[in-house]
């Protein structure tokens, strides 16, 4: 950074400093132009050392296009990996999910699934037992169709914690700390 790039307007400091650096520049009422030179004027050179390949490589430019090479590279061996077992196999045509992995996602997704259960059944009985239903009803409709809602999204995950009997059921320490929770 130099004092002519500060008076012409170069921003530093930021990722997106090019754009920052346009907006600038052409506040200041500056026109830009399409530079297309017949000779080669742009030219970068490799890093000749460990330590410039290094300060490339941890670059946070580096993370996105890492990110697509892994995602594009590996996907066939998710994908190979997901019918590799025979009950697997016979889910995956059958469409059913799979949740026989032990997963802290899952326990927070069981937790979560569980709450909204007991909450809408928190509802239904104190409209059984206590105010009626037209009472409930006019207090909190929306939140009764969202509860009843996400309780027919789950129903998969439901089943897949009490009902299943397959190797896709989850695992009972998920059931048991969901519940407990």
């Amino acid at each position: 950074m130099n004092l002519y790039n500060l008076q012409i307007g170069l921003k530093y400091g930021c990722p997106v400093e090019d754009v920052i650096t346009g907006l600038s520049i052409q506040c200041r009422r500056w026109r830009s132009v399409y530079c297309n030179p017949t000779r080669q004027v742009f030219l970068g050179i490799a890093p000749t050392a460990l330590s410039q390949t290094l300060v490339q490589v941890s670059s946070p430019w580096l993370i996105p296009f890492a990110y697509v090479i892994f995602a594009k590279y590996t996907w066939s061996c998710v994908e190979l990996a997901k019918v590799s077992d025979e009950d697997v196999s016979h889910n995956y045509e059958k469409e059913v999910m799979e949740f026989g992995a032990l997963s802290p996602m899952f326990t927070i997704l069981a937790t979560l699934a569980l709450l909204n259960l007991f909450c809408f059944l928190g509802v239904v009985k104190k409209a059984i037992m206590g105010e009626g239903m037209t009472k409930v009803y006019e207090t909190m409709p929306l939140q009764i169709l969202l509860c009843g809602v996400l309780i027919l999204i789950n129903l998969p995950l439901y089943q897949a914690l009490y009902l299943r009997k397959d190797k896709g059921k989850m695992p009972s320490s998920i059931a048991f700390k969901s519940r407990d929770i």
